[in-house]
């Protein structure tokens, strides 16, 4: 549980040290105060990084030179972690744990997990594969610190065959399709195995709360399991990648469907049922965090119920997974029909952050 953070030139928010030691805590103001640069913040502090993917000379408040992030976290009893995020433009970022510099942001994923929920998340249904693509190695990411490994070797070879094949170096093509071949495989499998896992709890309380029969498939590129057969392919592709200077076939072109009555849903869901698809799979995926590590993710939750009914909204709440933690924003007007135990409340209006009473 995050207790409290402490925020310098980040975004429109005002220099602060936040007192957040609940587990609901509910940002309240009307759009454009900064309810999601707080979000935003908070993420920066736990991944290092932003979800806008921004260059951070553009998150620094008034266009100063730097912004800090700094929280403390309960993680186990009498002991705290002390974690902050420093940017300036002159040296670059700088990720401080207990007074301990840290190198590897693969560290954070292991440490503090967090799972979050954005409006844009209809772009899980309605977005490219990449999106998605992206969506389950983040969780793959999460559960196992290991195929981060993987995937940043993968990416790395990748790059240096796209190179070989657009610098016409063939005499190293073999080389880098084989080292491709290598670590693809692994991710394969990896990919593989998480979606039967995901599958099991994503269908459950998408059934429940929907009446929704969504099945979530994996088709990888590879379609063939040896090594010799994949080789082959290839072998066959390999003028046509010449030709493009860019490699074809691989766990990069991977698919995920969401599947509804062996079709893809996103062309048979209303706007309703997207955004409940999209909020039930990133349920699902702290969900099976939790499974796979008995340990509770903190939850971030941003304008999240556009688009849906009340009820729809009761439901979903309902069948939220095991959390330490969770920070939701809210328009004024959403406040009253919104039922959680103990909120702290705050109302956001210019950066500023206030505590407020119902």
């Amino acid at each position: 549980m995050l207790n409290y953070i402490k925020i310098e030139n980040f975004r429109n928010l005002v220099k602060n040290k936040i007192d957040v030691s609940s587990r609901h805590i509910i940002l309240c103001g009307e759009n454009g105060q900064g309810k999601t640069n707080f979000i935003e913040a908070i993420y920066y502090l736990i991944f290092a990084a932003s979800f806008r993917e921004q260059k951070e000379e553009f998150i620094c408040r008034n266009q100063e030179d730097h912004f800090i992030l700094f929280g403390e976290f309960s993680q186990q009893k009498d002991f705290n972690d002390r974690l902050g995020v420093l940017w300036d433009k002159n040296n670059g970022k700088r990720i401080v744990l207990n007074g301990l510099e840290i190198r590897d942001r693969k560290e954070l994923v292991a440490s503090f997990p967090c799972i979050a929920f954005f409006h844009d998340d209809l772009q899980l249904i309605d977005g490219s594969m990449e999106r998605r693509r992206r969506f389950f190695d983040q969780i793959l990411s999460l559960i196992s610190p290991s195929y981060i490994d993987s995937l940043r070797r993968y990416k790395k070879v990748l790059r240096q065959r796209n190179l070989v094949l657009r610098t016409n170096q063939n005499s190293m093509l073999d080389v880098y399709t084989q080292q491709l071949l290598d670590v693809g495989l692994v991710l394969m499998q990896e990919r593989a195995k998480m979606t039967v896992l995901f599958q099991e709890v994503f269908a459950p309380p998408m059934l429940d709360s929907s009446n929704l029969d969504i099945h979530c498939l994996y088709q990888p590129n590879w379609k063939l399991a040896e090594k010799e057969e994949i080789l082959k392919v290839f072998s066959e592709k390999q003028e046509q990648e010449i030709r493009q200077g860019v490699t074809l076939y691989g766990p990069h072109r991977d698919r995920y469907m969401f599947s509804f009555r062996g079709k893809e849903a996103s062309h048979y869901l209303s706007l309703g049922q997207k955004r409940l698809l999209a909020l039930c799979l990133k349920s699902a995926a702290s969900l099976l965090f939790y499974q796979q590590s008995h340990r509770e993710p903190i939850l971030l939750l941003d304008d999240i119920f556009l688009e849906l009914t009340h009820a729809a909204r009761e439901r979903f709440l309902s069948h939220l997974p095991p959390y330490q933690q969770a920070f939701f924003t809210f328009l004024p007007q959403e406040l009253a029909h919104i039922q959680l135990d103990s909120p702290l409340i705050y109302f956001v209006k210019e950066g500023k952050l206030e505590k407020y009473e119902r």
